[in-house]
C-alpha cells in the first residue's frame, strides 16, 4: 500500500468477532498510512427500515472501536443498501486496501463472509485483506510472509515488503516447488537441485533491489518442496501478515485452491495483491441512497 492523500482504508463492517478484528487491522493500517477509515455496512432490504438502523448500530459500535485505538484518526461511515460484494467492490476503486473479516457470524444476514473476500481478492481494485485471526504478539521474531510464484510476483513482493518496513518485522519469501517442478526432480538429485538453485536464483534477482530500497528490513528467502497451501499456512502461524497473489483476469475463478485453501485456513490476515484488468467492469458508483458520515 503506497500513501496518497484522502484516500482511505475500507473495512466491511457486520457485527461478527471477526468483523471486529477487520476493523482493528483496517484502523491500525489507516493510522499508519496517515489514512482515512471508512467503515462501511451493507444491507439488502431498501424498503425496511430496521435493517438499515441496525447497520446504523454496527457503525457506531465500530467507530467507538477503531476511537479507542486512535482516538484521531479520521472516520468515514457509511450505511448502503445493496449487495456488500458490489458496494465494497465499488468502494475499492480509490482505496488503499479493502479488508474484511472472514466467518459468518455476523447478524446482517451473515454477509461479510469468506466468498465475499474470495470474490472482492479478484475483483477489487485494490489489495485485499482477510482477517481471521488476530497476529500473533507474543512471538518476538513475528514476519510478514510472502508466497512468490515467480517473476509475476512482484506486486506482492512490494506490497509486503513496505507491510515489514511499517511493522519493524522481517520479510520472508517462500518459493514452494510446485508438482511439475517435484515430479522432474524425481528423476535425479541434479534434477532436484537444478529446480533448487533455480528458484533461489529467481528469488534471489527479485529481493535484491528491495533489499536496496529497505535496508533496515530483515529479508530471508526459502525453496521448499510440498503443498503450497499446507507451506504456507505452516508459516502464517508466526506472521503478521500472509501475501499472496490473486491472478489478473478479475474472474473470481482465479482465485485457485491454493488461495481458497490459505484463505480458510490462514492464522494470520492474508493480503491479496492482484494486476486488475483495465478493461474489467467495475460497478457504477455507490448509489445516492448511502447515507456518509465523516467523523474528526
Amino acid at each position: 500500500m503506497s500513501t496518497t492523500p484522502h484516500r482511505a482504508v475500507v473495512v466491511g463492517v457486520d457485527g461478527s468477532p471477526t468483523a471486529a478484528l477487520a476493523v482493528a487491522w483496517a484502523a491500525e493500517a489507516a493510522h499508519a498510512h496517515d489514512a482515512t477509515l471508512r467503515l462501511v455496512a451493507a444491507y439488502r432490504d431498501r424498503l425496511v427500515a430496521e435493517p438499515r438502523a441496525e447497520a446504523v448500530d454496527l457503525l457506531d459500535a465500530a467507530v467507538a472501536q477503531a476511537r479507542c485505538l486512535f482516538p484521531d484518526l479520521v472516520i468515514e461511515t457509511m450505511d448502503v443498501p445493496g449487495s456488500p460484494a458490489n458496494v465494497l467492490l465499488s468502494e475499492s476503486e480509490d482505496a488503499l486496501a479493502l479488508v474484511v473479516g472472514s466467518r459468518r457470524l455476523g447478524p446482517l444476514h451473515r454477509i461479510f463472509t469468506t466468498s465475499v473476500g474470495r470474490t472482492l481478492a479478484v475483483t477489487a481494485a485494490c489489495p485485499v485483506v482477510v482477517v481471521r485471526e488476530s497476529p500473533s504478539r507474543s512471538i518476538a521474531d513475528i514476519r510478514v510472509v510472502v508466497g512468490v510464484a515467480g517473476p509475476e510476483s512482484s506486486g506482492e513482493l512490494q506490497l509486503a515488503v513496505a507491510e515489514a518496513a511499517r511493522y519493524g518485522a522481517g520479510l520472508t519469501a517462500v518459493h514452494v516447488l510446485t508438482a511439475t517442478s517435484r515430479d522432474a526432480a524425481t528423476l535425479g538429485a541434479d534434477s532436484r537441485n537444478g529446480e533448487l538453485l533455480e528458484g533461489h536464483a529467481m528469488l534471489r534477482a527479485m529481493l535484491r533491489p528491495l533489499r536496496t530500497a529497505y535496508p533496515d528490513v530483515d529479508v530471508r528467502r526459502y525453496v521448499v518442496d510440498g503443498s503450497v497451501a499446507d507451506r504456507l499456512v505452516a508459516m502464517s502461524e508466526n506472521a503478521r501478515l500472509l501475501v499472496l497473489g490473486g491472478g489478473s483476469s478479475g474472474s473470481a475463478s482465479v482465485l485457485g485452491p491454493i488461495s481458497r485453501d490459505v484463505l480458510r485456513h490462514s492464522h494470520c490476515p492474508v493480503a491479496v495483491v492482484h494486476a486488475a484488468r483495465l478493461d474489467a467492469e467495475r460497478p457504477a458508483p455507490t448509489s445516492g441512497n448511502a447515507e456518509i458520515k465523516v467523523l474528526t
